[in-house]
């Protein structure tokens, strides 16, 4: 429909469609925001975990919006949730991730313990994955209050959240606050990938944990403006056609 209308126009649409072998990352979704996460060893405050409160209210959108006409790759593990013609095309971001304040955090952590990251609250239809593109993994890790995952390595993470069609609302405001604690596992830590949804841990005594809320504002579909646009082109054009008829007449 689009494209008819534009040709009508004498406006010849480009469309180069691209099929991605991954998510957009942080990086082409805006810029990486780093809530930096530490833990206090020393001092009157010892046995602290602390983390910075992020700022920045990133977009959540979907693929239509970050890559307009592009699509995934339908043989990869979050084609089915974010790809916009074979899968359910939702809206996703990945650009907050777990940092450590420090490299040296896994050394000063309590011996046989590591980080848990536990979400304590979330808006209806926000979801978080482990996302892997190497490796082809899409692992559902917060889907509901008290998930939590081990963060094994102490590296960067960047989860990818989505919000679902149901609750996709053009504009509207998304958050989840999370819980970082010191954990201690029932067994070794998987450190295959950033974090560990499958080992069972608990928290630590004595020690203080901390809460950060990330929060994410939708974006309308970009055909929504694209139509507002034909139309405002169709309206130009019929304006234009009338005064050329209009002074044909005189």
């Amino acid at each position: 429909m689009v494209t008819s209308v534009l040709l009508a126009l004498g406006i010849s649409p480009v469309v180069q469609a691209t099929t991605l072998t991954a998510i957009p990352t942080p990086m082409q979704q805006g810029g990486m925001i780093m809530p930096a996460v530490d833990f206090v060893s020393t001092g009157a405050n010892s046995g602290y975990i602390t983390v910075t409160q992020p700022s920045t209210v990133p977009l959540i959108a979907p693929l239509t919006y970050w890559r307009p006409g592009d699509n995934l790759n339908n043989g990869a593990s979050w084609s089915d949730e974010l790809d916009p013609v074979s899968g359910s095309g939702l809206a996703f971001s990945s650009r907050f991730g777990f940092n450590p304040a420090a490299a040296t955090l896994s050394s000063v952590l309590p011996s046989g313990t590591t980080l848990g990251i536990q979400m304590t609250s979330a808006s209806a239809g926000l979801k978080g994955y482990l996302y892997n593109s190497t490796a082809d993994v899409f692992d559902l890790v917060y889907s509901s209050t008290g998930d939590s995952v081990l963060w094994g390595s102490l590296m960067m993470w960047h989860p990818v959240f989505t919000i679902d069609a149901a609750n996709f609302v053009e504009g509207a405001i998304y958050t989840a606050t999370f819980e970082i604690y010191v954990a201690t596992p029932a067994t070794a830590v998987s450190t295959t990938y950033t974090v560990d949804a499958d080992t069972a841990a608990t928290p630590t005594a004595g020690y203080t944990s901390s809460s950060v809320t990330l929060t994410w504002q939708a974006v309308p579909e970009p055909s929504s403006g694209l139509l507002l646009g034909v139309g405002a082109l169709s309206g130009l054009a019929l304006r234009r056609w009338r005064q050329r008829r209009d002074a044909a007449i005189v």
